[in-house]
């Protein structure tokens, strides 16, 4: 940042953690040793305490390694901000900032670590924005995403977007905007896999030929009457299930619903309930790379 002389300048910062392994120095592991930590929902392993690394168990090292991991973040995060503060910007009067992550960390949730589930634990993250304009000490609670930073960031800069891009600009929800009138009223993601292998068709885009792309899930969220709902396809079953489920459906799909404000660890399934929810979530799903969730049961 000390070597960019232009006005007008855009940085993209990329931390390397909380990741796994999850290592950390002996001064960040020091720092949260003796701390009470959530202990994992859903889970065999229900030990809370940060303790001493000597015996600890291995599941609750990494929750308290995870969150030494956090404190130096926040720590680095502050260094940027001060080489842009010693450039004389500000978030008070040049400068937009927005600190976000790409996924989150099951942490033994459901008895699963790592990420690429479609549980909250992995896929709730952070959106925190910063700068001229932007209300401060507030906060939207509508389905985000995070694909939509960039087009957000090229409304703040005032830039052209590319004629391809499909990422909508949240700029009016950030100033103040109802949030009814929100850019996304669906917001959609997944988890993409290769089936390896002679693809079936020769005249195969590019990008498929390494292998026949795929899902593993997808999933919707929306709000319904002002709640945010979350709609999980798996093909086949989904893997770590919170909730009992049952066998997938005659097609091979497994379909759950969820109420991610009152149930937020995604631990009972109201699809029976709300069955005009789930349909109308289902529908949203596109369907492509094989992918056939948003086709109606048989």
């Amino acid at each position: 940042m000390t070597r960019v002389c232009a006005d007008r300048w855009f940085l993209s910062v990329s931390f390397a953690g909380p990741h796994d392994p999850f290592a950390v120095t002996a001064q960040m592991a020091a720092a949260v040793t003796g701390r009470d930590w959530p202990a994992a929902v859903d889970s065999d392993n229900k030990t809370p305490l940060c303790e001493p690394a000597a015996g600890a168990p291995s599941h609750a090292r990494v929750r308290c390694n995870y969150a030494a991991m956090m404190e130096n973040l926040d720590r680095l995060f502050g260094v940027v901000l001060d080489a842009a503060a010693a450039r004389g910007n500000s978030v008070d009067r040049d400068t937009v900032v927005c600190f976000f992550s790409d996924h989150g960390e099951m942490l033994n949730d459901h008895n699963y670590t790592d990420k690429s589930q479609p549980w909250q634990g992995a896929i709730a993250v952070p959106l925190v924005c910063a700068g001229p304009g932007i209300r401060r000490n507030a906060s939207v609670d509508v389905p985000m995403a995070t694909v939509d930073i960039g087009a957000t960031m090229l409304d703040f800069a005032g830039a052209e977007r590319d004629s391809g891009m499909t990422a909508l600009s949240f700029r009016g929800l950030l100033e103040g905007a109802d949030p009814q009138t929100r850019n996304r009223t669906v917001v959609l993601s997944g988890l993409q896999s290769y089936d390896f292998g002679a693809p079936p068709d020769p005249n195969m885009d590019i990008y498929d030929k390494f292998g026949v792309l795929t899902y593993n899930f997808r999933l919707a969220v929306a709000e319904f009457d002002g709640t945010p709902y979350k709609f999980v396809c798996c093909k086949g079953r989904c893997p770590g299930a919170p909730s009992p489920v049952g066998k997938p459906d005659a097609d091979g799909y497994t379909r759950l619903l969820y109420d991610t404000a009152a149930d937020p660890f995604d631990m009972h399934d109201v699809k029976a309930k709300l069955p005009h929810v789930a349909e109308k979530l289902r529908a949203a799903l596109p369907v492509e790379h094989g992918f056939k969730c948003s086709r109606a049961a048989s």
